[in-house]
């Protein structure tokens, strides 16, 4: 404001001194001469006497010292003392970086107006400035930042200053800030002018962001399980690449002469930049605002959108006050007069000044405070849809939360609990439909670096109901990759309360289901993925013990038994009721089934499938270790009981509910059936193809025979495709390509390996080349077997369905 004072008056001063002393070009001339003196240039399109003095308009104004900026004057009244009295209407246009520009004015201030440029020339106590337009760009070209205010005024009198706007709109990024009828009031003080009030009617800050990158996401039929006892691997052999495409591989903080500093040192010294910057900006605003001003600021709104994700908050009351030597900034909702028990106020605390008997302002952090409620979302500005959110009128929120900026300006320290009551959620990430009156409370105390390469947890707790999970740990991100060390538990807790603390979206085709018994956990996750051979340790221990006691009339296991439908998907993707069961045609027995067919999808798909009871802790901590190997989804844990909950009762979204009531479902399906009946289920339901569900027509729609007479060779086709089954692996002829086939032969040696066939059947699987509508083509053997060849003359073994099979695991 100072600056812009002074500059005021030097304008007066060239322009009044030459006003007095002619008319026409007489005046121009004379201006000229002054303005040279301020190292200025005027152009001048009219010049008109009034009675009070001169009327110039059309006053174009350049400085030399400071050429960024360019100066347009509407209409200029100036006294004959030379006094300037009144300026309305005019634009100024400043293009540069700021610190360049304050420099060049400073040099301006410093070298014209301080040298007596101005002598003979002043400005009236009455002076008037009203109708400007201000625009600021770092460049001519510059889109990203930009200050443009309009209808600014400027008056003086007694020794104040009065500046107002009726716009201001300040671009930086993806920020925007707009104010509506700012105004401020400064004073002189001890020869300085201060400010004594700040306001404003309206301020909205708004940060619209892309939409974040979305992750790898495997395909819903993946194969899931960890391969068969002694198997290496059962998925399809695949050249995955070990870091992320085109990712640069960084050498070492500081390694080599001249080395960049690494991207996380970086954002340390930006983090201790910005707060340096903040406090910096805190100390001038404390030297030039009055001890008892009035700073307060009504109508204040924020707006942040990233992506298709939008929050609001506001109005709000924003205050600027001193506490025991700190700036205080407070934000109140609303107009900031409701009652303090019910009111969630945000501060931010800025220590400017040391206290007596205590560390210095230096060695302090900067403090926000975010306290108070419960108070209604609605009321804090957010509005329904923001973030997913619903009947936010409903939705209370209480808060005592404190975040603690060191002097180093990292690590910060966050503290504190808070509570979501009633809160309504949209989100299809977690489920198809509304949830609906959810409770969700949580207590934190960690540390954190500012850029996130490291958080330290040394007690968290989230609680969804009467759910409680307990956590503590750290995690580090550096250029070799990521380090995690965490602990956690589930405290024990009876499976119906459980189940009712999750909200009804979430459990929606469960309703009805009553449990019995109790259910705990807790473990740890240590690995490091630079070195994920000697780090990876995940592990945990608990117990299980719910039992479901009553479930609706649609998932019980006795509809199974007979017929029952069940939703499947065409090969035009469009989702179509078919029935299934016993009592159809197309139904196959377990005894009707090639036990080859067993074996195929044990080692596919589910190699532990008789020994655990739905869920395979070894295939969920392998997959884990694997996706953070490849660092992307590509293998999941998926067994064969929670592929048959998904089939028989559960749509295709990808939505953490589904997994949720795959996961209760199987829990379900394990306690009412036995194993030889799932498997039975899990071959005629399972999706061999597009528009082909069941092991009855696959086997005839891919090899026209009958479920009972698959080869070993075409058995482990079908299991084989099971992760993908809309893609064909066969070749111009109706042979497999040999590459496909290599690697069902791969898969005969596990199935061999775990004991499902025998030395004979590896022998002529070996020389088996499956081909597609027909038998497959065997190869001479090397040593003829006796008795290798079949019934049927092609040299197979016979397979008896109806006949004990000794390698079953019971």
């Amino acid at each position: 404001m100072k600056r812009r004072f002074w500059v005021a008056v030097g304008l007066g001063g060239l322009i009044g001194g030459g006003a007095v002393l002619g008319f026409g070009p007489l005046v121009r001339a004379q201006i000229d001469d002054r303005a040279a003196r301020y190292g200025a240039a005027v152009e001048i399109q009219a010049v008109t006497p009034t009675w009070s003095g001169l009327r110039l308009r059309g006053i174009d104004v350049t400085l030399e010292d400071v050429p960024g900026v360019t100066i347009w004057l509407e209409d200029v009244v100036v006294g004959w003392d030379r006094a300037l009295r009144s300026v309305r209407g005019g634009r100024v246009v400043a293009v540069g970086e700021i610190p360049a520009l304050v420099e060049e004015a400073e040099g301006f201030r410093s070298k014209r107006l301080s040298s007596g440029g101005g002598k003979g020339g002043g400005a009236s106590r009455d002076v008037q400035l009203e109708g400007f337009e201000v625009t600021w760009r770092p460049s001519a070209e510059a889109t990203d930042r930009s200050v443009h205010a309009t209808g600014l005024r400027f008056g003086r009198e007694a020794g104040s200053y009065r500046i107002a706007a009726e716009s201001l709109r300040a671009a930086w990024g993806d920020a925007t800030l707009s104010v509506s009828g700012g105004r401020a009031v400064l004073a002189r003080s001890d020869e300085q002018l201060r400010v004594r009030e700040i306001a404003s009617e309206a301020l909205e800050l708004e940060v619209v962001r892309a939409a974040l990158p979305e992750r790898g996401v495997a395909p819903e039929n993946a194969p899931a399980s960890a391969p068969a006892e002694g198997a290496s691997s059962t998925a399809v052999p695949a050249a995955a690449p070990t870091s992320r495409p085109g990712a640069p591989k960084a050498a070492p903080a500081g390694e080599g002469e001249g080395a960049a500093p690494s991207p996380v040192h970086e954002r340390v010294q930006q983090a201790r930049r910005a707060r340096k910057l903040l406090l910096d900006l805190a100390r001038r605003l404390d030297a030039v605002v009055e001890p008892d001003a009035h700073v307060g600021i009504r109508g204040a709104r924020a707006r942040l959108v990233v992506g298709e994700e939008t929050l609001n908050v506001g109005p709000g009351a924003i205050r600027l006050t001193r506490d025991a030597g700190d700036l205080v900034l407070g934000l109140e909702p609303g107009s900031g007069e409701g009652k303090a028990e019910e009111t969630l106020t945000f501060s931010l605390r800025l220590p400017l000044r040391d206290r007596e008997g205590g560390p210095p302002a230096e060695e302090r952090s900067i403090e926000g405070r975010l306290r108070g409620g419960p108070m209604w979302l609605s009321l804090l500005g957010i509005k329904d849809g923001d973030l997913g959110l619903s009947h936010v009128k409903e939705t209370s929120l209480e808060a005592d939360l404190t975040i603690a900026v060191p002097p180093a300006g990292t690590p910060l320290s966050i503290e504190g609990r808070g509570k979501l009551h009633d809160l309504a959620i949209n989100s299809p990430r977690l489920a198809g439909e509304p949830l609906e009156h959810v409770e969700l409370a949580w207590r934190t105390r960690l540390t954190a670096e500012l850029d996130g390469s490291r958080i330290d947890v040394q007690d968290g707790e989230v609680d969804l109901g009467d759910i409680r999970g307990i956590f503590s740990g750290s995690y580090e991100r550096t250029l070799e990759g990521r380090k995690v060390n965490v602990d956690f538990e589930l405290p024990l807790v009876e499976c119906q309360r459980a189940f009712a603390s999750i909200p009804h979206g979430m459990v929606s085709r469960l309703e009805g289901m009553r449990f019995v018994g109790a259910m705990n956990a807790k473990g740890h996750a240590r690995f490091d993925t630079s070195d994920l051979a000697k780090s990876y340790d995940v592990d945990w221990d608990g117990s299980l013990g719910c039992r479901v006691v009553d479930a609706p009339a649609l998932l019980r296991v006795d509809r199974l038994r007979t017929k029952f439908d069940k939703l499947i998907y065409t090969s035009k993707k469009e989702e179509v009721t078919a029935t299934f069961g016993p009592e159809t045609e197309e139904w196959v027995p377990i005894t009707g089934i090639s036990r080859f067919m067993v074996g195929a999808v044990l080692t596919t798909e589910d190699g532990r499938f008789f020994r655990h009871r739905g869920f395979d802790k070894e295939a969920i901590v392998n997959s884990l270790r694997e996706n953070l190997k490849q660092g992307r989804f590509v293998r999941g844990a998926s067994t064969i009981s929670m592929q048959l909950a998904k089939n028989l009762y559960l749509p295709r979204t990808k939505t953490i509910a589904r997994k949720l009531q795959e996961a209760i479902l199987t829990l379900y399906l394990e306690q009412e059936l036995t194993k030889d009946e799932m498997m039975e289920l899990y071959l005629n339901v399972i999706e061999f193809g597009p528009d082909v569900y069941g092991i009855g027509p696959a086997a005839r729609h891919y090899f026209n025979s009958s479920a009972a007479g698959l080869s070993l060779g075409q058995a482990l086709y079908l299991g084989s495709i099971l992760s993908n089954p809309l893609k064909s692996y066969f070749g111009a002829g109706g042979a497999v390509i040999p590459s496909r086939m290599s690697y069902l032969k791969l898969l005969m040696k596990i199935v061999h390996k775990i004991g499902r066939i025998s030395d004979e059947e590896l022998d002529v699987g070996l020389r088996e080349t499956v081909v597609r509508g027909g038998r497959s083509i065997l190869a001479p053997p090397e040593d003829p077997i006796e008795g290798a060849e079949g019934p049927d003359g092609n040299g197979l073994p016979t397979v008896r369905p109806n006949g004990p099979d000794p390698f079953a695991e019971r």
